[in-house]
């Protein structure tokens, strides 16, 4: 059912299942907005959540936007990457024209 036909905002957004990845400048241009509208944000952090580029810049926004709200839940026999060393850098995306578009996103507005 749909917000508009529940008479409300959605419960839940799944950055997997609601940003279409394809449409890159319009599906960043939007993160800002949508995560600023969410109360909190819930991470299911697993081994691969610092090395994925797109999650890196979704914890960026979070934090960039002043979210104050978050909730890492690691995930049962992942082992939780060293956050005390992360380095964005280092993240990789699918697809190489990604990665250099969202690491200059960061870069701009660090």
């Amino acid at each position: 059912q749909s917000p508009a036909a529940r008479g409300g905002e959605p419960l839940i957004w799944l950055d997997r299942c609601c940003l279409d990845h394809s449409l890159r400048g319009v599906g960043l241009a939007n993160l800002p907005v949508t995560i600023a509208s969410c109360q909190s944000m819930v991470v299911l952090f697993g081994t691969t959540a610092l090395s994925r580029l797109w999650c890196v810049v979704e914890l960026f926004v979070h934090h960039h936007m002043g979210g104050t709200r978050l909730e890492l839940v690691h995930l049962p026999g992942a082992h939780a990457p060293a956050i005390a060393s992360f380095d964005a850098w280092h993240a990789e995306c699918h697809l190489p024209e990604d990665r250099v578009w969202l690491l200059s996103c960061i870069e701009t507005a660090a």
